[in-house]
């Protein structure tokens, strides 16, 4: 369904507005401590991969898209109030993280799913309060529910998926789902794929986060829970539209962040 790209981006903003307003974060969405098995320890996550998160009480959502059970792409979206921002941070599937022993994220995803790469993401690496995940066909989806998204492209690139040619010179160009996806999948190796892919997903998210998308009603949430893989529970949309609509009156800054 086309509707499952409002309910995802729409739960994300929802998830900012509550730190906008010193609602309580953790105590909303029931649950006392960010993702992990143990106590949160009192050492603070090791300097360097925590750098790019300036604010350490921002919300941090996990985005993974997937195909079979391989990761496509894998993204930390992080919400702070304070700084009025929206960043996105490309994640490696070949990053080493600790579940039972060192393993890559991709195959952390494989064996256990993304609530596991959400859980050892928040121990090696930021607290990570909530995770979403999405196969490829239900991202096609979200991004054709918003049209096509407006995405500067780096670098040229030129190659062909079942006979499709796709070709984009350096510049910002205006993609559809099915284009969009290709050319995070194939227009670029290495840590040019990441930055990419990242850029992706906050122009999808700059694209999707309007008034009209927080105008649909509660029935997002409820519908959302039962169309992706995700820890975020239902709740009471009516009580918060009006601290939605003002979270996207204050404009925030969308961005990525290495």
């Amino acid at each position: 369904l086309a509707n499952i790209a409002v309910l995802v981006l729409g739960v994300l903003v929802f998830l900012v507005v509550m730190a906008l307003n010193d609602f309580d974060f953790n105590k909303f969405l029931g649950a006392a401590e960010p993702l992990s098995t143990e106590e949160t320890s009192s050492e603070a996550p090791s300097a360097d991969p925590a750098a790019p998160f300036t604010d350490s009480e921002a919300i941090n959502v996990l985005l993974l898209c997937s195909e079979e059970k391989g990761v496509t792409f894998c993204d930390i979206v992080s919400f702070s109030a304070a700084e009025n921002s929206i960043r996105v941070k490309p994640v490696s599937p070949e990053l080493k993280l600790e579940s039972g022993g060192a393993s890559r994220l991709a195959e952390i995803f494989y064996n256990f799913g993304a609530a596991e790469v959400a859980r050892a993401l928040s121990e090696k690496y930021v607290a990570i309060h909530r995770y979403i995940s999405v196969n490829e066909a239900g991202f096609r989806k979200l991004v054709q529910g918003f049209g096509n998204v407006d995405v500067y492209v780096p670098n040229p690139v030129d190659f062909s998926v079942d006979a499709i040619r796709y070709q984009y010179g350096k510049g910002t160009h205006s993609m559809s789902s099915d284009a969009l996806l290709a050319v995070m999948k194939q227009g670029y190796e290495g840590d040019d794929a990441l930055a990419f892919q990242a850029a992706a997903v906050a122009a999808i998210l700059k694209n999707a986060l309007t008034k009209e998308t927080f105008a649909k009603g509660e029935s997002f949430f409820t519908e959302l829970v039962n169309q992706v893989d995700t820890n975020i529970t239902a709740f009471d949309h009516a009580g918060y539209a009006a601290r939605l609509e003002a979270f996207m009156a204050r404009e925030p800054e969308f961005s990525v962040i290495s």
